[in-house]
Formats: structure tokens, C-alpha cells, sequence
């Protein structure tokens, strides 16, 4: 079955004073979640549950060959922000694959605006 996807909320350049309204969707347990990749994103996540949950954030092979999957544990009723996300490490296909155990751990993805630099 194919990965949910997510669709990225774009933020504003530096001089967007409105700021971005962020929105949450329940990750998808069984067919997992995945987000177009393109080195700008940052995932936040929100675990809604009375129990700690955990997110994966599977990687790919750099060029040096390596890899490692990145499982966190959230808290019960925390936030936690990862990213931003590379191509190097994360692209597969295009695609940031995204991995939650349960419906009550919320996702959000931020894409940082084509202008920043990473500097």
C-alpha cells in the first residue's frame, strides 16, 4: 500500500510578519507517512496520547554508504521539532519517509522558504 502524504506548509521569507497557521494531521499507522523531500523541511511532532509514542525518520544510504534510521520517543502530551531535513541521507525518491505507531501522534511539516541558506 502507498505511504499518506503529507503536504508541507511553506513559511514566509524574512520579512513575513504574518507568520504561518500550522496544521496538524494524525500520522497514518498502518501505511506510514512520507513528505516531499527538498532539504528545506522541519517535522513537528505532537503526541496527544497519556503514554509516550514513537516517531522513525528512515534514511538512505549518503555517499560514504551510510545510514541509520532515527527513532525518538515523544512524551505524553509533548512536542518535539526535528529537521531541517537534508537530501543527503533522507531522500528516497524524493520522498522524507516518515514513521509513527499510532494515529495519535500529530504531524506537521514545515518547509523553510527558498531563500534560506542554512547559514
Amino acid at each position: 500500500m502507498a505511504r499518506t502524504a503529507l503536504t508541507a506548509i511553506v513559511c514566509g521569507g524574512p520579512w513575513d510578519y504574518d507568520g504561518v497557521l500550522l496544521t496538524f494531521t494524525a500520522a497514518d499507522a498502518t501505511n506510514k507517512n512520507q513528505v516531499v523531500l527538498t532539504g528545506r523541511e522541519l517535522v513537528i511532532v505532537n503526541n496527544t496520547n497519556v503514554g509516550a509514542q514513537s516517531v522513525t525518520f528512515t534514511s538512505v544510504a549518503d555517499p560514504y554508504g551510510r545510514t541509520k534510521d532515527m527513532t525518538f520517543s515523544i512524551p505524553a502530551a509533548a512536542y518535539r521539532v526535528f529537521g531541517p531535513f537534508t537530501r543527503q541521507g533522507w531522500d528516497s525518491g524524493g520522498q522524507l519517509l516518515i514513521d509513527a505507531g499510532a494515529a495519535d501522534v500529530l504531524l506537521c511539516v514545515l518547509r523553510l522558504p527558498d531563500s534560506w541558506t542554512g547559514k
